[in-house]
Protein backbone atom coordinates (compact mmCIF):
# COMPACT_ATOMS: atom_id res chain seq x y z
CA UNK A 1 0.00 0.00 0.00
CA UNK A 2 1.04 3.29 -0.63
CA UNK A 3 0.06 7.32 -0.03
CA UNK A 4 1.54 10.35 0.00
CA UNK A 5 2.77 12.58 2.57
CA UNK A 6 2.04 16.76 2.15
CA UNK A 7 5.65 17.25 0.80
CA UNK A 8 5.45 14.78 -1.91
CA UNK A 9 6.79 12.09 -0.75
CA UNK A 10 5.41 8.22 -0.81
CA UNK A 11 4.91 6.27 2.09
CA UNK A 12 4.75 2.99 1.50
CA UNK A 13 2.83 -0.16 3.89
CA UNK A 14 4.59 -3.87 3.64
CA UNK A 15 2.22 -5.84 4.73
CA UNK A 16 2.33 -9.98 5.69
CA UNK A 17 -0.59 -11.46 6.52
CA UNK A 18 -1.28 -15.53 7.03
CA UNK A 19 -4.51 -15.63 5.34
CA UNK A 20 -5.42 -18.60 7.20
CA UNK A 21 -5.55 -17.13 10.35
CA UNK A 22 -6.37 -14.21 9.16
CA UNK A 23 -3.87 -12.54 11.46
CA UNK A 24 -1.11 -9.69 10.02
CA UNK A 25 2.51 -10.90 10.47
CA UNK A 26 4.28 -7.67 9.60
CA UNK A 27 3.37 -4.09 9.07
CA UNK A 28 6.74 -2.09 7.46
CA UNK A 29 6.29 1.94 6.79
CA UNK A 30 8.90 3.29 4.88
CA UNK A 31 9.62 5.56 1.84
CA UNK A 32 10.62 2.56 -0.28
CA UNK A 33 11.75 -0.91 0.18
CA UNK A 34 14.45 -2.73 -0.96
CA UNK A 35 14.00 -6.38 -2.03
CA UNK A 36 16.85 -7.60 0.81
CA UNK A 37 14.41 -5.54 3.57
CA UNK A 38 11.26 -7.76 2.20
CA UNK A 39 13.74 -10.76 2.46
CA UNK A 40 14.98 -9.86 6.11
CA UNK A 41 11.15 -8.94 7.22
CA UNK A 42 10.53 -12.50 5.57
CA UNK A 43 13.23 -14.33 7.00
CA UNK A 44 12.46 -12.56 10.75
CA UNK A 45 8.42 -14.37 10.41
CA UNK A 46 10.03 -17.41 9.18
CA UNK A 47 12.04 -17.76 12.16
CA UNK A 48 9.39 -17.25 14.06
CA UNK A 49 6.44 -19.18 12.90
CA UNK A 50 8.00 -21.33 10.19
CA UNK A 51 7.76 -21.45 6.49
CA UNK A 52 4.74 -21.23 4.98
CA UNK A 53 3.79 -23.88 2.01
CA UNK A 54 3.37 -21.14 -0.35
CA UNK A 55 3.50 -16.85 -0.49
CA UNK A 56 1.34 -14.88 -2.72
CA UNK A 57 1.98 -11.45 -3.48
CA UNK A 58 1.83 -8.58 -6.38
CA UNK A 59 4.21 -8.45 -9.02
CA UNK A 60 5.95 -5.05 -7.14
CA UNK A 61 9.70 -4.09 -8.32
CA UNK A 62 10.73 -5.26 -4.62
CA UNK A 63 9.27 -8.64 -5.69
CA UNK A 64 10.77 -9.54 -8.91
CA UNK A 65 13.99 -8.97 -8.47
CA UNK A 66 16.64 -11.23 -9.17
CA UNK A 67 17.63 -11.08 -5.02
CA UNK A 68 14.52 -11.85 -4.36
CA UNK A 69 13.61 -14.54 -6.39
CA UNK A 70 16.87 -16.28 -5.87
CA UNK A 71 16.23 -15.66 -1.73
CA UNK A 72 12.98 -18.45 -2.54
CA UNK A 73 15.02 -20.74 -4.31
CA UNK A 74 16.80 -22.26 -1.57
CA UNK A 75 15.01 -24.18 -0.26
CA UNK A 76 12.25 -23.89 -3.08
CA UNK A 77 9.05 -21.84 -2.01
CA UNK A 78 6.46 -21.76 -4.44
CA UNK A 79 5.13 -18.43 -4.62
CA UNK A 80 1.87 -16.43 -6.58
CA UNK A 81 2.15 -13.84 -7.99
CA UNK A 82 -1.66 -12.31 -8.60
CA UNK A 83 -2.21 -8.85 -10.56
CA UNK A 84 -3.25 -6.19 -7.78
CA UNK A 85 -6.36 -6.19 -7.15
CA UNK A 86 -7.88 -4.04 -4.12
CA UNK A 87 -7.95 -7.37 -1.64
CA UNK A 88 -3.97 -7.42 -2.63
CA UNK A 89 -3.35 -3.52 -2.37
CA UNK A 90 -3.13 -3.70 1.66
CA UNK A 91 -1.07 -6.66 1.62
CA UNK A 92 1.98 -7.43 -0.34
CA UNK A 93 2.14 -10.98 0.98
CA UNK A 94 -0.06 -13.56 2.11
CA UNK A 95 1.64 -16.58 3.92
CA UNK A 96 -0.54 -19.76 2.81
Amino acid sequence: MRDGLADGRTVRVLGVVDTFTRECLALEVDTSFASPRVTRVLDAIIAERGRPRRLRMDNGSELTSRHFLSWGDVPPLPSNIVAETDSVRFCRFAFI
